[in-house]
């Protein structure tokens, strides 16, 4: 079961979005320019999300990233002017091109396993451009605004807790 390409693309009424158990995939551009939306929990069952499923979703803050996610699809999350921080599960093996491209409030970004392959023109389009700031292994000591952390043996909460910005 699955939530169709452009399914609600554009429904400028929604506002919070739930994917429950029964969803495996979400289509490309599914959600993309609901600009009021805020926040969207996916279930572990989705496998699948689109090229662009929340392309310009200008005020989602929140999201969480299944554990049964490998790919993140390019424009996944690109123009989520207010999306700060994205944590992404050990499952993670790629994020292709500008899945996060002009997220501009992005400051954390978590990796709960290894590195995944990182194709161009992620973590940029900020300002200054994100690329300048984007470090790995870096622990919990944050020196920049948008950072990308390793994770190997501090947990996600010890993390969340500790992590705040070297000004």
């Amino acid at each position: 079961t699955g939530i169709g390409a452009n399914a609600f693309q554009n429904k400028t009424q929604i506002t919070s979005v739930t994917i429950g158990n029964s969803v495996t995939t979400i289509g490309a551009s599914a959600f993309s320019g609901c600009n009021k939306l805020v926040s969207v929990s996916i279930s572990n069952s989705v496998t699948t999300i689109g090229e662009s499923a929340f392309y310009a979703c200008i005020r989602l803050k929140t999201i969480n990233i299944p554990n049964s996610l490998q790919v993140i699809n390019s424009y996944t999350f690109r123009a989520c002017e207010n999306l700060e921080n994205l944590i992404f599960p050990a499952s993670i093996t790629h994020i292709n091109s500008f899945a996060t491209y002009y997220c501009y409030r992005l400051k954390n970004v978590v990796f709960l396993g290894l590195v995944p392959i990182i194709v161009n023109e992620n973590f940029e389009g900020g300002n200054p451009p994100a690329t300048e700031n984007v470090l790995y292994n870096v622990g919990l000591n944050v020196l920049r605004p948008i950072c990308i952390v390793l994770l190997i043996e501090a947990s996600i909460t010890d993390l969340l807790n500790t992590l705040k910005p070297v000004i």
